[in-house]
């Protein structure tokens, strides 16, 4: 991959798995999916696998992914040899650079480890990694609602016909590492070695969050017993003996490098209060509100918000700082997208209706003020 390519637009695999539980150290693989991206031409290759766990697979995994240890038993593969066939194709990723996608791929990495010390396989495990649920709590981290992957593709509008299918998962997640890259360009698209040591420390830091939650629940209601004792920091591989306590994980508790003066103070933002949009690489187009009160305890600073199925969601920090930014460099062109896209002056919010107006997507008092 050129190193003047941005990753999601180069060479891509995606990765998924399908096992018999949710324990890293005790599950087995029953299926896996491996699929190539070629980023030339968007074609794609898909290479799957079914092993016959050697172990009887719970009800409650075969409703999931619909393989039943009968069937494991009459078409799957030993597991040695899926894990060894799984493991030449990492180590091709590896030797080309392409980075491997998934969503919560710590788990899928972590059971490929705890299977090849099971059975005698060598697993390389210093690829690039691209997840994209860590990716996405990162830079969308007030954003309600669970993170599954069904409800990541809903939310990046990605197809998921056949969920828990490890094709189907593995297509997805691709799909919605590329909207994320395509969404938040300077955090995402950054070279492949520094994206993924900034999702070892994103990783650990969500992770201690987590823990810091459940022991929260827990000193409220000692009779829960529900929150564990410690929260696995390790990413993008989990091994036995590793710390579990996510709080004293050195990624979690580094001190952090001070942030730029434009993010511990506003900047001058100079663009009016209004709606903008911009239209991103696969056509679709992303709505912002800037809100600048003149009046208030709120007075002087600037709120973002994204507008997202139909209500605006605030983004703040370094996300909002990005987005701002972007907005500044050319706020009349920013608020004309918007207007084009919607049909109303991003200024006044009023309907564009005289012809020179919905040309240019905003009206000619409001242009003659931004």
């Amino acid at each position: 991959m050129s190193e003047l390519t941005p990753w999601h637009k180069g060479d891509l695999v995606s990765f998924d798995l399908e096992t018999t539980g949710i324990d890293v150290f005790e599950a087995r693989i029953v299926t896996a999916s491996w699929l190539e991206i070629d980023g030339t031409t968007g074609e794609t290759k898909t290479f799957e696998w079914m092993a016959d766990p050697g172990i009887e697979i719970p009800e409650a995994a075969s409703a999931v992914h619909g393989v039943t240890t009968e069937r494991a038993r009459a078409e799957g593969h030993p597991p040695a040899q899926v894990l060894r066939e799984i493991n030449e194709r990492m180590a091709s990723a590896k030797e080309r650079g392409v980075p491997i996608i998934g969503y919560n791929l710590a788990y899928d990495m972590s059971v490929m480890e705890a299977e090849g010390a099971r059975h005698g396989v060598p697993i390389t495990q210093d690829n690039y990694i691209v997840d994209a649920l860590v990716i996405d709590k990162h830079v969308d981290k007030y954003r309600r609602g669970g993170r599954k992957l069904t409800q990541a593709a809903e939310h990046y509008n990605v197809p998921l016909d056949n969920a828990h299918n490890s094709s189907a998962d593995s297509l997805a997640a691709a799909r919605i590492a590329h909207k994320i890259a395509q969404r938040y360009p300077e955090q995402v698209q950054i070279p492949l070695s520094e994206l993924h040591e900034n999702q070892k420390r994103w990783y650990a830091q969500q992770q201690a969050d987590f823990q810091k939650y459940l022991r929260g629940k827990q000193a409220s209601d000692p009779t829960n017993t529900d929150a564990p004792a410690n929260i696995p920091p390790q990413w993008p591989v989990r091994r036995p003996g590793d710390d579990d306590d996510a709080n004293n994980s050195p990624y979690a508790q580094a001190p952090q490098a001070a942030a730029p003066a434009a993010r511990r103070e506003q900047p001058g933002w100079t663009m009016p209060q209004g709606k903008y949009a911009f239209q991103n690489e696969d056509g679709s187009v992303s709505i912002y509100k800037v809100d600048k009160p003149e009046k208030g305890k709120w007075a002087g600073r600037v709120f973002l918000k994204e507008q997202l199925e139909g209500e605006l969601a605030d983004i703040r920090g370094a996300d909002a700082h990005s987005i701002l930014q972007r907005i500044q460099k050319d706020p009349t062109a920013a608020m004309a997208t918007y207007g084009h896209t919607t049909g109303n002056c991003g200024k006044c919010s009023r309907p564009l209706t005289d012809p020179e107006s919905v040309a240019a997507g905003i009206g000619p008092v409001c242009a003659s003020s931004i």
